[in-house]
């Protein structure tokens, strides 16, 4: 399959506009030369053509910065410049700061420079911390509910500037992974017939649904990257949750559709999780001309080593004459395209 590119979008600090890209480009509000206010206001998202509220579906994002005042990342030189902030979105201010009411501005020193690290969700966290080492832990739970689902994103940007040339930019990651569910069958649904294979539901099981999530990056170079890690629990098993938009019937083909729009799972080992996918069998008419629909439900383990955050999982479903066969594969998860679902 194609393979997905993991950037999921970006927000530019810019010090002028600049035109279309394929990120979220901001102004940074550069009004008052001597003490600009850090704004996130979207321009445009060439890449996706998404609705500019839709990053991150116009919710609040969590902002916190260090200062590096000589340019230099020295132990003991960066000093910590402002903590979790909340930018708040609206259609005409952007991104603004709104925590306790304080407008955040960028320094005034411009030979210094600021490392941002950010999430965003729509979901009440249990916990955020922002330590000292300038990495994030988060508790977080999936719903029971899976069509109320949400999806955490992180991100960070190293050594940004006001005046740096082109803009800064923020990538936000996928915390969690994506489990998604596809299949077809050498019987194509004749209705007439009354042959084929109709799918009517998916249920995940045995996953641990509940998990704290670290988040922290090395800041010793513009190369360092996020490390997203989950720690898990057993005792926190989701018994069973159906994958949203799968209890639609699903009349299959011989091309592999999409069995729902997907879950999103907390990082895990493989503790024997498993999916139960519940279907028809038309099994053609009877003497009298009645349909023969036989209800079958077939149960498959989650083979591998597990699921990595910011990945998109895609286990396919072949349906055969006398067996059916499982094909698994791993991309990096992006949001918008056809290849990825509406979450």
């Amino acid at each position: 399959m194609v393979s997905i590119k993991r950037l999921l979008s970006c927000i530019v600090l810019l010090a002028s506009l600049s035109g279309l890209s394929g990120c979220l480009n901001v102004d940074a509000g550069f009004d008052n030369p001597e003490r600009a206010e850090i704004k996130f206001t979207p321009m445009t998202d060439a890449q996706t053509k998404a609705p500019l509220s839709s990053f991150p579906n116009g919710r609040t994002m969590q902002v916190a910065a260090r200062y590096y005042p000589d340019g230099t990342i020295a132990t003991g030189s960066d000093v910590n410049y402002f903590d979790a902030t909340t930018f708040t979105y609206s259609t005409s201010n952007g991104y603004a700061s709104s925590s306790g009411n304080y407008v955040r501005y960028w320094p005034l020193d411009n030979t210094g420079y600021l490392n941002f690290l950010a999430y965003s969700t729509a979901l009440s966290v249990s916990s955020v911390t922002w330590n000292a080492n300038y990495s994030l832990g988060v508790s977080f739970v999936t719903p029971n509910n899976s069509t109320t689902q949400d999806d955490i994103l992180v991100g960070s940007k190293y050594q940004a500037t006001r005046t740096a040339s082109g803009g800064n930019q923020i990538t936000f990651k996928h915390a969690q992974a994506l489990i998604a569910f596809e299949a077809k069958s050498t019987v194509a649904y004749d209705a007439s017939a009354n042959r084929g294979i109709t799918i009517t539901g998916i249920t995940m099981n045995a996953a641990a649904h509940q998990g704290t999530c670290s988040v922290s990056r090395s800041w010793n170079s513009a190369s360092g990257t996020l490390t997203i890690g989950w720690s898990t629990s057993t005792s926190n098993n989701l018994n069973s949750i159906t994958i949203p938009g799968s209890n639609t019937a699903r009349n299959l083909t011989a091309s592999y559709q999409s069995l729902g729009t997907g879950i999103m799972m907390p990082q895990q080992t493989n503790n024997g999780q498993y999916v139960i996918i519940s279907y028809t069998l038309h099994n053609g008419k009877d003497a009298g001309g009645n349909n023969i629909d036989i209800a079958m439900n077939y149960k498959y383990t989650l083979d591998g080593t597990g699921w990595s955050p910011s990945n998109r999982y895609l286990y396919q479903f072949y349906f055969q004459q006398y067996a059916i066969t499982v094909t698994t594969s791993v991309s990096d998860w992006t949001a918008g395209g056809t290849t990825s679902p509406s979450i």
